[in-house]
């Protein structure tokens, strides 16, 4: 016989399409730290399918270890762009959903699951982009008799999920934000996003100017004729929002470059500071950094140095038309973009 404890699910708090777009652009790890590292869901749940990401409101269900009569009913209710949130009481015997329950949500529009329990039919689910996160598969079937209930304050992953709270998912596992805390956590994540880009650029620039980039065995004469870190630029999917944010960095503009170049140098004042070359690229979903620059004196003398310690560039004395700098472009090992400018 099935039970059913409460068929009715709660309305959830609406999440600003806005503030889910910004949300998508974040990895979990900045939004965790963003959290004080609280509401970070079990390590063991993890996507089923490599590459799945979620960021979606919770729709919640509440089910008897390995039986899935409710999440067959959450199917009644859910609405496009949530995600179902199953508490199965983290038993991994029996699979919660498989590939005919995620082709019928993804029929609906649901954004995906997380499952303090399991699924199966992994591979299945990955060929048709339905992101699973999971504490394990198993081929074994669930059972369809209840009890359960849709709607209530759940347990996932030792994390209580109301119904709209936002949950994220990644490579790195599931965070949940709760609703009301939103737009607080949203623009501290970005703050904690901005602050590791610069520092990854800056540990990055240390590394190529020490000769990291490609040294070559045995000593080399004279420099590698880098001067200092000339700008980093950085790809965004929103100019306008971009600037925004880091105006409330502290940053300042320093000039708008051409219209045809859409883009912005920022800097933090005073003399002597790192430039950020802002710039719209509508093929990113996320701010990226695309390269770091390195001024020179000479451009000829610098790509002669780098080549003798084993540097290949992907392109030499370029002048850009828009600027009237020259610019050579290299690699590093790991095909991280690096720029010389005169």
């Amino acid at each position: 016989m099935t039970t059913v404890l409460d068929p009715t699910p709660v309305p959830p708090q609406p999440i600003r399409h806005e503030d889910l777009a910004r949300m998508r652009r974040l990895p979990t790890a900045n939004i965790a730290d963003a959290m004080q590292r609280l509401n970070v869901c079990d390590s063991a749940i993890q996507a089923v399918w490599p590459g799945a990401t979620i960021c979606g409101p919770a729709f919640t269900v509440l089910t008897r270890s390995g039986d899935n009569a409710q999440v067959h009913e959450a199917l009644k209710h859910v609405r496009p762009g949530e995600v179902i949130v199953v508490s199965g009481g983290g038993d991994t015997s029996r699979a919660l959903i498989g590939e005919l329950i995620a082709g019928r949500a993804a029929n609906l529009g649901v954004a995906g699951f997380v499952l303090d329990g399991a699924a199966r039919d992994a591979e299945a689910m990955g060929e048709m982009g339905m992101p699973v996160f999971a504490r394990a598969t198993t081929p074994a079937g669930p059972y369809k008799n209840g009890p359960g209930a849709l709607g209530r304050c759940v347990a996932i992953g030792g994390v209580a999920v109301r119904p709209g709270d936002l949950i994220v998912a990644d490579a790195d596992g599931v965070v949940v934000v709760p609703v009301e805390d939103v737009e607080s956590v949203l623009l501290a994540a970005e703050q904690v996003q901005a602050n590791e880009t610069r520092k990854r650029a800056e540990i990055e620039a240390q590394r190529v100017a020490a000769g990291g980039a490609a040294a070559p065995e045995g000593p080399t004469e004279g420099g590698s004729g880098l001067a200092a870190v000339d700008h980093i630029d950085v790809r965004v999917p929103d100019l306008d929002a971009a600037v925004t944010f880091f105006e409330s960095l502290g940053l300042q503009i320093r000039r708008r470059l051409p219209e045809a170049r859409r883009s912005v140098e920022m800097a933090l004042p005073g003399p002597g500071q790192v430039v950020f070359e802002i710039r719209q690229d509508d093929s990113v979903d996320r701010t990226v950094v695309d390269h770091v620059a390195f001024r020179v004196a000479g451009t000829t003398e610098a790509i002669t140095a780098l080549k003798q310690r084993g540097v290949d560039f992907t392109r030499e004395n370029h002048l850009v038309a828009d600027t009237g700098r020259r610019v050579s472009n290299f690699l590093d090992p790991g095909q991280g973009r690096w720029q010389l400018a005169e």
